[in-house]
């Protein structure tokens, strides 16, 4: 755990990491620290809390290309840590709803449905760091599992080269499944 977090005060310092240039989704509780900034009149200019135009329950953060409100210039940790939203504790993890090969989830016929599947950025250098089991306990260990299904699907170009699907990986797919239905490099 130490390693990780040196890893990530690492990338922040140099590039700013996941906590500059943010657009996040959060549950309505998650928000809350982030809309009491807002209505004290401390939310920096330039930065927005706004409530989901589709969904009351969800709002979203923007930072427009500077860090995170909660992010401490000087220590490069997060002042809001105990109560950062699912997405900054999942991170790189990230989650959408696509279509699959019925055969990934163990089913024989090879119609396909709509699920729920975890992708990991390869942007992020934990992502080289740790062991995917890892982001999987990550994903089984959060206060409360349904915010990712409240919040529902992120908007990420998933099958961009960045992103292993880490669903494809637990449900055992051999390596050329991987490499051809997930344009990912053996």
């Amino acid at each position: 755990m130490e390693e990780q977090k040196h890893i990530c005060t690492a990338c922040i310092e140099q590039t700013g990491g996941c906590c500059t240039d943010i657009e996040i989704s959060m549950y309505k509780e998650e928000a809350a620290p982030f809309l009491k900034l807002k209505e004290e009149g401390k939310l920096p200019e330039g930065h927005t809390v706004t409530q989901h135009k589709n969904d009351e329950d969800i709002w979203e953060y923007h930072s427009n290309e500077e860090a995170c409100v909660f992010l401490d210039p000087v220590t490069k940790g997060c002042n809001n840590y105990e109560k950062r939203p699912v997405i900054c504790r999942t991170y790189p993890v990230q989650w959408t709803k696509v279509k699959v090969k019925k055969k990934w989830l163990g089913i024989k016929k090879k119609k396909k449905k709509k699920k729920m599947q975890f992708f990991l950025d390869t942007y992020c250098p934990l992502s080289h760091r740790v062991p995917l089991n890892d982001f999987h306990r990550w994903m089984d260990d959060l206060p409360d599992p349904s915010y990712v299904k409240k919040i529902g699907e992120l908007d990420f170009e998933y099958k961009d080269r960045q992103y292993i699907n880490l669903t494809v990986i637990q449900n055992n797919a051999s390596p050329p499944e991987i490499a051809r239905d997930l344009r990912l490099r053996v």
